[in-house]
């Protein structure tokens, strides 16, 4: 919500510019599809379909949460229906053939085994994926994400695959010249992290590094302040690490901390971040709903050390759906009226969207990296990374950059 607030903010805005006829007013409907998207297919049938079919100004999603079957009867039915969505934090593999209209701005989970197992041989390590017994799993993220390992691990000895029938009862490799892969969900990643603490002794400790649900671990703190993990570093699967890595100075002064040598990336960032700090620190002009969304987030401590890559994909997941219709917009033939915009001409737009020329018109510039879609809708080329928090339980350390992948700079 965040990231959508602060694009709605910054482009529902008149001014005296000759563009201004062109340019959408960005409206945001919620639905809700339930804890761990368990109501995701009730939410399209009930909500979200009859609020399309009668209300032609709607363009269509952002959002999508969980990998689970709820959420791909979801997609198909959107699908079905002419329906656009972009996904922000889907990785699945068996999510972009459900529809023609899903749009994925993330890396899958191919690309996330890719990462991993580059990762692992820049540092000379070795991998073993720690994984759910999947014959009692019903989760398709786990079973996309394991299918993916166990792809490269046939006839590559540098990558194992262990299962276990819960987290803290792993069959742990204590050995430093490995990384332990966490491939769960975020709920056992706790327990899973402190029985590798208390099997391995510090000289043989491996490389812990979790899957990219660890991030709502890393963004929700009660999850980290135990005691036993005081001074122990995690590594973590970013989506969109250039998010996280504008630091606190995102929040604080309105300006991301370090200059990545990408100039297209930085000015995104700078506006992106104008508009966070302008949230928490609101101008007395600001609306009274705009004041009251910035206390909460600062009450709840909310992206205070470093910005969430959540709000970022959302943000620009809008400016995906904004772009594409002032370029429809464009093409328009004089005379032919005021036509109003059309969901099929926007999910085109998408599609034909193409960085091959970093400085064409249809390369989308956004804060989490340049978008297009004229390869895939998959996501596939996307960046990842991997990040480093050195001790998980103190509030005023950032993340790092350990790893990146398919991105246009290394870490710095």
């Amino acid at each position: 919500m965040t990231g959508l607030l602060i694009r709605q903010s910054q482009s529902n805005v008149v001014g005296n510019s000759i563009e201004d006829s062109l340019n959408p007013l960005l409206r945001v409907v919620v639905a809700n599809g339930g804890y761990q998207m368990r109501h995701a297919r009730r939410a399209v049938d009930d909500l979200i379909t009859p609020l399309v079919e009668r209300d032609p100004t709607v363009m269509g999603l952002v959002g999508g949460g969980r990998s689970v079957a709820q959420t791909e009867s979801a997609v198909g039915v959107l699908g079905a229906h002419g329906i656009p969505i972009l996904t922000t934090t889907l990785t699945s593999e068996t999510l972009p053939p459900l529809s023609p209209l899903y749009f994925q701005m993330v890396a899958g989970d191919r690309t996330q085994a890719l990462l991993i197992a580059e990762y692992a041989k820049s540092i000379g390590k070795s991998v073993t994926v720690y994984h759910p017994d999947l014959a009692q799993e019903p989760d398709r993220y786990l079973h996309s994400l394991h299918d993916q390992f166990a792809g490269l691990a046939r006839g590559n000895d540098a990558i194992r695959l262990r299962a276990w029938r819960t987290p803290s009862t792993a069959e742990v490799e204590c050995r430093s010249d490995e990384v332990a892969f966490y491939a769960g969900r975020e709920t056992g990643f706790t327990d899973f992290l402190g029985h590798v603490l208390d099997t391995c002794p510090a000289a043989v400790k491996p490389t812990v590094v979790g899957d990219d649900t660890i991030t709502r671990v890393i963004a929700q703190g009660e999850s980290r302040r135990s005691d036993r993990f005081s001074g122990v570093s995690l590594g973590y699967v970013s989506l969109a690490n250039r998010i996280v890595l504008a630091g606190t100075s995102c929040v604080a002064r309105g300006r991301p901390a370090v200059d990545d040598g990408d100039p297209d990336g930085q000015r995104p960032l700078r506006i992106f971040c104008a508009g966070l700090h302008g949230l928490y620190q609101p101008r007395d002009d600001r609306a009274a709903g705009w004041k009251a969304f910035g206390a909460e987030l600062a009450a709840q401590g909310g992206d205070r050390r470093w910005t969430g890559e959540r709000a970022g994909l959302a943000y620009d997941a809008a400016g995906l759906y904004l772009a594409a219709l002032v370029l429809d917009k464009r093409r328009a033939v004089p005379g032919a009226g005021d036509l109003k915009p059309n969901r099929a001409a926007v999910a085109q737009e998408l599609r034909e969207l193409d960085c091959a020329d970093p400085q064409s018109p249809a390369c989308f510039k956004g804060v989490t990296g340049r978008i297009d879609f004229r390869a895939g809708r998959d996501g596939a080329r996307r960046p990842l990374a991997v990040l480093t928090v050195n001790d998980i339980t103190a509030s005023d350390v950032s993340p790092v950059c350990a790893y990146r992948f398919q991105d246009t700079a290394p870490c710095g």
